[in-house]
């Protein structure tokens, strides 16, 4: 436990008789205020206090608790879109195309190559469930790569759409 300096070992010991007693649970915390020894004139001006919700918060709090899921999400990959649910649906659809080729997919191709390692045998993960989702993107795809001279076949192939 800090103590200010230069007090006496009769004090210091009445102290300790204090913290000691179960009776009275007591906790001395030094504050930013006393600036731990160093003088009130290096203190800075305020000191940590306790702060309380209220049933109405401030503007900027629920501001933040609005943006903060957001800004996590998008720290691990996640589209910002998918998170607040705004958009169109033609936005938050490509933002789940973009999040599973540019999250998902890596990820999986990494945890894919740690299991092999571990389980001593080649794993791959099946991302298809995610892809079929977007039958709208695939079906566009095909097109398309059929309208620029494609086969179909190569153009199904290509497209993710066979198995």
């Amino acid at each position: 436990i800090p103590a200010p300096t230069g007090i006496k070992e009769e004090t210091a010991d009445a102290l300790t008789v204090k913290l000691t007693d179960r009776r009275r649970p007591l906790s001395i915390v030094e504050g930013m205020m006393q600036s731990f020894g160093a003088g009130r004139m290096n203190a800075p001006q305020g000191d940590w206090s306790v702060k309380r919700l209220k049933p109405d918060p401030a503007a900027t709090l629920v501001s933040l608790c609005k943006d903060v899921p957001g800004a996590v999400g998008v720290l691990y990959g996640v589209p910002i879109v998918m998170t607040t649910g705004s958009g169109s649906e033609t936005i938050v659809r490509e933002a789940f195309r973009r999040f599973v080729t540019t999250t998902i997919s890596p990820l999986a191709v990494l945890i894919g190559d740690v299991l092999t390692e571990a389980l001593e045998q080649p794993v791959e993960l099946d991302l298809t469930p995610l892809r079929s989702r977007d039958v709208a993107g695939i079906a566009r795809a095909v097109h398309v790569l059929t309208q620029s001279g494609m086969s179909l076949d190569d153009a199904l192939e290509q497209a993710g759409a066979t198995e």
